[in-house]
């Protein structure tokens, strides 16, 4: 009995210490030769996604627009035939050229600036998407590492008791109770290994999917910890899906424009008519100009209409999506006061644990502490510790995750 009490108190610091401890890399400190920044990470991921877009963007690359043009030109002839004694035959041939108007050529040059930044915010959310899938299967993956660690730990400081406590039964020193409790302990911990061992796979699957990668960096979790977010850098109001919104409705509305009354394009003619007449022959060739006058207000009640009902739906979502991204940031605030509330329970939990432990000495002297007692304890402890590093864990995860909220991409 007090061979099996003295392994156990000796074994709990042992085990204690040997639990999985987070680390950190300085920002001299040399990466490992395989590790990829995440910066890095997320241009892989950016080019191996792009290998599945060739084809759209060859086909957009077909699309082209005239500068001058405002519509196709049209060719029209006109064959008269005079019906008189003196009337006269006519051929006419009509050449139709309908020019933008100065305000067609404004619209159309504000169009090219708004699609040019509108494919630019594109590519900001096209990677801050990547980054939050990237973010989410490498702090997943690092959790579930930490909690396979513990479980290796768990499973053999069992095994070690396990292995006294048989022991100590042969020897006549303890009964086979213990070692039941023991090996029950132990085969509960198998389940929960071989239950978290699938995350595994479903985190490294998604992290090959997105970056194209084989493996995820080596160097956790200071390869994927990120700079603090602090109130300066989370500006709701610039996140790139409200950014996009906006330049949306500036294309409507400069679409729209296009479509007004006072889009209405130049028209230009080039004439060349022949008349014939009594065996005399007359050419004539000219040109004539037809131009809009804009001062008029001619939009119809229809474009009215869908102009008021693109403004409205556009507001509406507007703040639908402004109200949801701080939605997501207050989540992520509370999120990160009760983990560091957590965190400070937590400490004082592994204190106490330590100072549990360091009076078993002095109870299985007096024979005040049966061996269930200290098997719990030794679970316990082991517990505390890993939902203590678990914690830290989950703190470095909310900053990144309060980073994707805020539109930073990595």
């Amino acid at each position: 009995m007090k061979t099996l009490l003295k392994s156990l108190a000796v074994m709990m610091p042992i085990a204690l210490l040997s639990l999985p401890t987070i680390t950190y890399c300085e920002p001299n400190q040399q990466l490992p030769i395989k590790q990829l920044s995440l910066k890095q990470v997320l241009a892989k991921a950016v080019k191996h996604q792009q290998k599945s877009d060739q084809s759209s963007s060859q086909e957009a690359l077909s699309f082209k627009s005239s500068s001058w043009l405002a519509t196709t030109p049209s060719l029209g002839i006109s064959l008269l035939k005079g019906q008189g004694e003196h009337a006269a035959d006519e051929t006419e041939l009509r050449l139709n050229l309908p020019f933008n108007s100065n305000f067609q050529r404004e619209i159309n040059r504000q169009l090219i600036t708004i699609e040019q930044k509108i494919k630019n915010q594109q590519l900001k959310k096209q990677h801050l998407f990547l980054s939050g899938l990237i973010r989410e299967a490498l702090w997943n993956y690092r959790l579930t590492q930490a909690k396979q660690d513990f479980l290796h730990k768990k499973q053999t400081t069992l095994q070690k008791l396990a292995a006294n406590s048989k022991q100590l039964m042969l020897a006549g020193e303890s009964s086979e109770y213990n070692l039941l409790l023991i090996e029950k302990e132990i085969n509960n911990t198998k389940i929960e290994f071989l239950d978290n061992s699938q995350k595994f796979g479903h985190w490294l699957f998604q992290y090959q999917k997105v970056t194209g990668q084989a493996s995820i960096p080596v160097a956790i979790p200071a390869a994927i910890s990120e700079e603090e977010l602090t109130e300066e850098l989370w500006k709701i109001n610039n996140h790139p899906i409200l950014e996009l919104q906006k330049l949306y409705w500036q294309q409507t509305r400069l679409k729209m424009k296009m479509d007004s009354s006072d889009a209405s394009p130049w028209n230009v003619s080039l004439t060349a008519k022949k008349t014939e007449q009594l065996n005399i022959s007359d050419d004539q060739i000219g040109i004539s100009v037809e131009l809009p006058i804009t001062f008029i207000d001619a939009n119809s009640q229809t474009l009215t209409n869908q102009w008021n009902q693109q403004k409205r739906a556009f507001d509406i979502n507007l703040q639908n999506n402004r109200l949801q991204l701080q939605k997501q940031k207050n989540q992520q605030l509370r999120n990160r006061d009760v983990l560091l509330k957590k965190e400070n329970i937590l400490k004082k939990s592994v204190n106490l644990s330590q100072a549990i432990m360091s009076q078993i000495d002095q109870l299985k002297a007096q024979n005040e502490i049966g061996q269930a007692v200290i098997l719990r304890q030794v679970l316990d402890a082991l517990e505390t510790q890993y939902q203590f590093n678990v914690t830290q864990l989950q703190l470095m995860q909310n900053n990144s995750m309060s980073r994707q909220a805020a539109g930073i991409s990595l």
